[in-house]
């Protein structure tokens, strides 16, 4: 089932075509996407909303909507003026708050000032929806100022590990391809009917016995604990940096402000300004070696920089097994010259403390007879991920 997506280039109002944008659209439809790319009036700005928003009426159902630049402008209009005509809205490098950009950067004013000629009121851009709208940004963009975003605005916006306006616009990154799947969902309604049996299924599954000894049966919900409930490291593991689970990183940045959190979750993102998403990866028992060394020398440097300008520092994955172990041994074996017995000792020291404090059952007690509910455990590296690390670390 594939989902309506209206995308709307920029090109400061006046100008700009859809043509500019080929190589994202390419991708979005590869990712499922029946895209519609609009060619809009641009004398002025009530034309362009009004043959915009009659457009989206015509279709007769909810869409998604992603705008780039003053497209950005023009999707937010919509969304703020017709929110149930759009189910969610991506924002690449929008020019929020026209008015002030323009002060900011005189080159766009006069163009602004000619498409904006008849408009009493510019709409402004204050109000934000975090659960419907998301903003992309370049880590430095020459034509959109970031003092045109209010701080709740900010706050929740993703900086991609791009320098420019133009790169932002037309990214097709691995990221950027996350982001849009996971934000932007195309969902099966049988599928998910399915799932949801399934689960009901598992949760009433009772206790089995085998004579004197107990197995706990439950569906093989506890091979999932590590992903469904919050666990972290009671201490660092090493200085200031801790490993957690992705439930237990998101809910630390609810409650502590000073914290710094590097993602490594490779299907989901979070939307926090202190948060890192540009290491995401899949899991590393699955990714080619060669990109795993980078990964592991690259994410080293990474949390180095984030352990020195930082009071703490939360490296997450899904469930804290694998990703995030190799990570932060990455780091304590590279820069801080630790030996790999060393750093892995201490690692599952730390872990082990959390499981028994967090109540954390081993991975296969569903399926191993005699096992009890009182037998805690946190992995570190499962599957073959650890002659994985070695290599990545020796360069053998």
């Amino acid at each position: 089932m594939t989902k309506t997506l209206i995308t709307l280039h920029g090109g400061c109002f006046v100008g700009g075509s859809s043509s500019w944008d080929k190589a994202q659209t390419k991708c979005l439809i590869k990712l499922g996407f029946d895209v519609h790319q609009l060619e809009f009036p641009k004398d002025n700005f009530e034309e362009t909303i009004k043959y915009i928003t009659k457009y989206i009426e015509k279709l007769n159902e909810p869409v998604y909507l992603l705008g780039r630049s003053s497209g950005g402008y023009l999707a937010k209009v919509l969304f703020d003026t017709c929110p149930d005509l759009i189910l969610k809205v991506i924002y690449l490098a929008p020019v929020f708050n026209p008015p002030k950009r323009a002060l900011i950067n005189k080159q766009f004013k006069k163009k602004q000032d000619h498409y904006f000629r008849n408009t009493k009121k510019i709409p402004s851009t204050k109000k934000y929806d975090y659960k419907r709208e998301l903003i992309i940004l370049a880590i430095k963009d020459e034509n959109v100022p970031k003092e045109c975003f209010t701080k709740e605005q900010r706050k929740y916006a993703v900086d991609i590990d791009i320098e420019s306006h133009k790169g932002v616009l037309g990214t097709t990154s691995s990221l950027f391809r996350l982001i849009v799947k996971k934000y932007f969902p195309i969902s099966n309604k049988r599928k998910a009917k399915s799932i949801s049996k399934s689960i009901s299924k598992s949760i009433s599954e009772p206790i089995k016995k085998t004579g004197t000894k107990h197995i706990l049966y439950d569906g093989g919900r506890s091979r999932n604990d590590w992903k469904t409930r919050p666990l972290i490291t009671l201490s660092p593991i090493y200085k200031n940096v801790y490993i957690s689970n992705y439930e237990a990183a998101k809910q630390m940045l609810q409650i502590n402000k000073d914290i710094a959190v590097l993602n490594l979750h490779g299907d989901v993102i979070i939307n926090d300004k202190r948060v890192d998403n540009s290491f995401s990866i899949d899991d590393s028992i699955t990714v080619d070696q060669k990109v795993f060394n980078k990964f592991i020398k690259n994410v080293s440097k990474r949390i180095a920089k984030l352990s020195k300008s930082n009071k703490k520092v939360i490296i997450n994955c899904h469930a804290g097994i694998n990703r995030s172990s190799a990570a932060v041994l990455g780091w304590m074996i590279n820069k801080e010259n630790f030996t790999y017995q060393n750093a892995l000792k201490i690692l599952r020291e730390k872990k082990a403390e959390a499981a028994e404090h967090f109540r954390f059952k081993n991975r296969y007690q569903s399926f191993k007879e005699g096992s009890t509910i009182h037998q805690y455990s946190w992995p570190t590296l499962s599957g073959g991920s650890s002659k994985k690390l070695l290599k990545a670390l020796t360069g053998i």
